[in-house]
């Protein structure tokens, strides 16, 4: 019989679910290349044709990350897991954002960097929950107050210092995912 409490069994079950995704990296990974590429488009398109691309291109973050699974060595769709069902409910956070940027978009479409930028980060919450990842925490909230700083402090780049720094913030999350699955691991070798 195990001899772990259940806080404790629950703290291994989401450090081993991390080690079995390998803290999906796959996903900031592609994150990181959608709004590379949008800060790609800032001065070469118009403002509504950004938001048209911006729109579009969200849809293919998923499939993105899809592909770069086998190369980054993640697995986004462990099954065999009790939390890993739960994951997709983290996602709705995110598609949640769309009631407000559509509306903006009506309204303003200057809103739109600043309601994606947080917005697109909402699932990351519930997912650093799920696989006990602080950095998962970390950059939803480092990126809320980076892309409302940017928003005032920029008004006339919002569509290019926006994406560039949640590029920046995505890319930065992985080496700080992987540092912390590395701790999961040694963690689980000791019990």
């Amino acid at each position: 019989m195990n001899n772990n409490s259940f806080p404790q069994q629950l703290l291994i079950e989401r450090r081993r679910f991390a080690l079995q995704t390998n803290g999906v990296i796959c996903a900031p990974a592609a994150g990181g290349i959608y709004w590379a590429a949008l800060a790609l488009l800032a001065g070469r398109v118009d403002t509504q044709l950004w938001c048209f691309f911006a729109f579009v291109g969200s849809g293919a973050i998923f499939p993105l990350a899809l592909l770069l699974q086998k190369p980054l060595r993640a697995n986004m769709m462990v099954k065999k897991n009790p939390l890993a069902g739960p994951g997709s409910y983290a996602f709705a956070n995110m598609a949640l954002c769309w009631a407000l940027t559509i509306p903006a978009f009506h309204t303003d479409a200057q809103l739109v960097p600043l309601i994606l930028g947080i917005g697109m980060s909402l699932h990351l919450v519930g997912t650093a929950w799920a696989m006990n990842l602080k950095s998962y925490l970390i950059h939803p909230l480092l990126r809320a107050v980076v892309v409302v700083t940017l928003w005032y402090l920029l008004p006339e780049q919002r569509f290019l210092a926006i994406p560039i720094a949640i590029a920046a913030t995505y890319f930065l999350t992985i080496p700080a995912v992987l540092r912390e699955l590395s701790n999961h691991r040694k963690t689980l070798s000791k019990t």
